[in-house]
């Protein structure tokens, strides 16, 4: 809604955000679950995003902490989503492998199983060292700084996170540094979650948005 209270808004959100990511930890730490690993790991950042796009409608709330014990947390299980990809890739490469190749490819894939395994040990411990609870108290009990609408929300923070993409932008494009067509499709990312927590406000119009910031998203990746 439009004209509704923004924290109110930003609780639902954030909720729902914390639901989405943590409700896949079980399948995570089961072990084999690669889609699992990549949808917390998508869950994760989005959750991050909104809690810094949100922040300031909170009266004192400091988003710093949680975004940065969120941010360990993706870290963590980004290790084990980037074990993930490297696996598939050798997969399909075994397949097709001579016999001369198979074996160093069959060494590459235990040793990467390995690391896979590890990565996963050292998530579930940050996991387990995650507050959860105390996480979504503080969502509760925050309290508006003032009465924002989503509206009036709207402007400043798809303005904060479009700066964030055109701050690198030009240096990225002109000089094609791998770091930073990184954080340049990071900070698109980024943008494109802050256009989805206000598609209520903005309606067919975010949908174009959306789609053409998946396509540049896909293309710097």
């Amino acid at each position: 809604n439009p004209t509704g209270r923004l924290d109110e808004a930003a609780k639902r959100i954030l909720c729902t955000l914390f639901t989405a990511a943590f409700d896949e930890a079980p399948s995570v730490l089961g072990g084999e679950d690669v889609r699992a690993t990549h949808d917390m790991r998508v869950a994760l950042r989005r959750l991050r995003t909104a809690l810094t796009t949100f922040a300031t409608c909170f009266d004192g709330t400091d988003p710093k902490p949680d975004a940065r014990r969120l941010r360990r947390l993706r870290k963590r299980l980004g290790a084990v989503r980037d074990a993930d990809v490297h696996l598939a890739v050798l997969r399909v490469q075994l397949g097709g492998a001579t016999a001369a190749e198979h074996c160093g490819i069959a060494f590459a894939l235990e040793t990467l199983v390995l690391r896979r395994r590890e990565a996963l040990a050292r998530f579930a411990v940050e996991l387990s060292q995650f507050e959860r609870a105390d996480f979504l108290k503080a969502i509760a009990v925050a309290r508006p700084a003032r009465e924002w609408t989503v509206r009036e929300a709207l402007e400043p923070s798809l303005e904060r996170a479009l700066n964030g993409v055109l701050r690198g932008a030009d240096a990225a494009l002109r000089h094609g540094d791998a770091e930073k067509l990184h954080a340049l499709r990071i900070a698109v990312k980024r943008l494109r979650y802050v256009t989805e927590f206000f598609r209520s406000v903005l309606g067919a119009e975010a949908e174009k948005s959306i789609e053409m910031l998946g396509r540049l998203q896909e293309r710097l990746g």
